[in-house]
């Protein structure tokens, strides 16, 4: 894993030490400045292009915001197209059995929406004049950068600024780095060697306890890496945004999305589902809310699938969260909202059925990350269903 990479644990130490040392004012161009020798050590050949997209974000006049928006898509588009075909991707990739380097950008999912939601933003009047170094500093902070969250720049501005680096800050950080890197190590990877047997698996019973295995895996593994960045965060004296907040006990799908990946859920809602939903809503369709809902969830998330990657377990992903939402949302307004009438609806049996059910419809989305070639992901559907 990348924080236990020297260079990056090096790059973390100096960055502390020159950090705490400058007065406020210089704080945010040494950020610029330690982001862009992470770029230096990680992206290689391609640091350049990230160095232009992040400049003409800034620099292109407000009046045509749609321009860095559309560059910033089509770039991580091409990646992403590049990255689902295996064979340009070993093709162009750079990597060495002892250290790998590939041409595309580290952690360019996380910066694309962060520059479209500062170019979108400020086109909307809600981010005012900035100085480079200040928008430098949010676009190349890099202890984010790897596996998110996914940050807004006036929150992470205003952290920034009052940001006071002490001997507790590294204390507290240093402590939600060692919950990470323990959820990681002692947990996640742990689960992984029962993942791992799905290369022979051949029982109902061995399966779903590989999907069980690898839905709590992908979970300890992705919150470790959020827990590891936000200490990292911690240790500086920044905030930044909380990733996840126990998923696994969400009572619908529907709050599992208020939940799971947080940063990520609610800028599609924000940038995705609501203006979609606000366009349709301008539209003869207003005279139908449910049909707008499901289309907004359908899109919203086939765009979230997207994120992830442009190939079809992804996609498929995408679409069956958008379906699970589509039917909550039409459950809800009809029979879900006469239960609610009765005292049964909320008792704890209630609760504890809604999330079983909930995480159990999660897992089986989960197929589609473990196995990437959905015929496979289907013949595990059907083993563990017990069809031959």
């Amino acid at each position: 894993m990348l924080f236990t990479d020297v260079t990056f644990v090096l790059l973390v130490v100096g960055c502390w030490l020159t950090f705490a040392a400058a007065a406020p004012p210089r704080r945010g161009a040494l950020l610029a400045l330690w982001g862009g020798l992470f770029y230096a050590a990680y992206a290689g050949a391609v640091a350049p292009l990230v160095l232009g997209l992040i400049v003409a974000t800034y620099l292109i006049p407000v009046r045509y915001w749609m321009l860095p928006v559309a560059a910033t898509v089509g770039v991580l588009a091409y990646y992403k197209a590049l990255a689902a075909d295996s064979g340009l991707a070993s093709i162009l990739a750079t990597s060495t059995a002892s250290s790998p380097r590939v041409l595309m950008p580290l952690g360019l999912s996380f910066l694309s929406f962060e520059l479209i939601h500062f170019a979108v933003e400020r086109r909307r009047g809600k981010i005012g004049r900035v100085a480079f170094d200040e928008f430098m500093a949010y676009a190349l902070y890099f202890p984010c950068r790897v596996a998110g969250p996914i940050r807004r720049y006036p929150e992470f501005a205003t952290a920034v600024a009052a940001a006071r680096p002490s001997a507790a800050t590294v204390y507290a950080g240093l402590l939600r780095v060692l919950v990470g890197a323990f959820k990681k190590m002692a947990i996640a990877d742990v689960l992984g060697l029962t993942v791992s047997e799905i290369a022979y698996v051949g029982a109902p019973l061995h399966a779903i306890k590989i999907l069980l295995a690898y839905s709590l895996q992908i979970y300890f593994d992705f919150s470790a890496y959020s827990d590891i960045a936000i200490g990292i965060s911690r240790m500086f004296g920044i905030t930044v945004p909380e990733n996840f907040n126990y998923p696994y006990f969400s009572t619908s799908i529907q709050e599992f999305w208020t939940r799971w990946h947080i940063s990520l859920s609610s800028w599609v809602r924000d940038y995705v589902f609501l203006p979609l939903g606000r366009a349709a809503f301008a539209t003869r369709l207003r005279e139908r809310p449910t049909i707008i809902a499901v289309a907004t969830y359908l899109v919203a998330f086939l765009v979230m699938g997207a994120w992830h990657g442009l190939t079809a377990n992804f996609l498929l992903w995408g679409a069956y969260h958008g379906v699970l939402l589509s039917i909550y949302h039409v459950y809800r307004r009809t029979l879900g909202a006469r239960l609610a009438a009765f005292p049964i609806a909320h008792s704890i049996p209630a609760r504890v059925t809604a999330s079983a059910t909930t995480f159990a419809l999660v897992s089986l989305g989960w197929i589609l990350f473990m196995t990437p070639d959905p015929a496979a992901a289907l013949r595990l559907l059907r083993l563990m269903a017990g069809w031959p």
